[in-house]
């Protein structure tokens, strides 16, 4: 098994969705070595388009159970609280900070926390 070097700009190995509320790049090939290069890719993608968040989708479609993804969220912004009722989410800070807040099913907040690269909770 070879672990595929992805292209952002390759359409024979990405299918790019624009029409969530970032665009995702879905991989074609797997397993997917995330790189240095890559995370470059990423941020210069975003910086051509108005500093806009992006994400690598690692899981095939959207319509998996399991959304497994390298997402580039750009300081400032904020993403409203939203429920995934048949799906799942992991997070992993590679750099920079992330704030998470959790809610109970009325609104009222549940947890938070302050996501950073190398800090276990």
């Amino acid at each position: 098994m070879t672990i595929s070097e992805i292209n952002l700009q390759d359409s024979n190995q990405i299918i790019v969705d624009k029409t969530g509320r970032s665009w995702g790049y879905f991989c074609q090939e797997r397993p997917i070595k995330i790189t240095s290069q890559l995370l470059d890719e990423m941020r210069s993608i975003s910086t051509d388009n108005g500093n806009m968040n992006l994400r690598i989708c690692l899981h095939r479609n959207p319509e998996c159970k399991f959304h497994d993804m390298i997402i580039l969220e750009r300081s400032g912004t904020y993403t409203p609280p939203h429920k995934h009722l048949d799906k799942e989410d992991s997070i992993l800070i590679i750099e920079g900070k992330l704030g998470i807040i959790t809610y109970n099913d009325d609104g009222t907040v549940y947890d938070y926390c302050l996501l950073e690269p190398n800090h276990v909770l």
